[in-house]
């Protein structure tokens, strides 16, 4: 196991899980942008099918931002989408 897989935030992964995975990582999203995930019932719910790709897409932030955001906290992005790539339904 890679030492840097503890830290990897996969974003095909549905943004539960990440949460699951890392709960602190609910602080630094909401930050960010994705205040829904502030409302346990909206991140049990949605939180399950959205991942960060399309979670980006709907809430209007920018990939890289999202991306460079995780890396000052210590994170490893992995899976990110680039602008002009299509997430699949």
């Amino acid at each position: 196991m890679n030492p840097t897989d503890d830290f990897a935030v996969d974003f095909n992964q549905p943004v539960k899980t990440l949460i699951d995975d890392h709960p602190d990582l609910l602080a630094l999203l909401v930050e960010i942008g994705f205040t829904p995930l502030e409302d346990p019932i909206l991140r049990q719910s949605i939180g399950q099918f959205v991942t960060l790709n399309r979670g980006a897409k709907i809430a209007g932030v920018s990939v890289a931002f999202i991306c460079q955001q995780l890396i000052y906290n210590g994170y490893q992005p992995i899976g990110e989408k680039k602008n002009n790539e299509k997430e699949a339904y």
